[in-house]
């Protein structure tokens, strides 16, 4: 069984309240950007038998700017 994971934006180490990564948007991906990625996952998993969910952000938290 698989479930897709949205742990950070960005390839790093998470987390700290400084890396910029607490929400599912930042400086460099919009909101809009991130709910286009969750549709097109959507869609390209949606026949997959071993996929059974969707984490749509794991550790959000407080972000502050570095």
């Amino acid at each position: 069984m698989v479930i897709l994971n949205n742990h950070t934006s960005k390839s790093q180490w998470c987390c700290t309240p400084f890396d910029g990564d607490g929400l599912w948007f930042n400086s460099e991906y919009s909101e809009e950007d991130y709910f286009s990625c969750l549709e097109r996952l959507a869609r390209m998993f949606k026949d997959n038998e071993r996929v059974i969910g969707m984490d749509v952000r794991n550790e959000v938290r407080r972000s502050y700017a570095g």
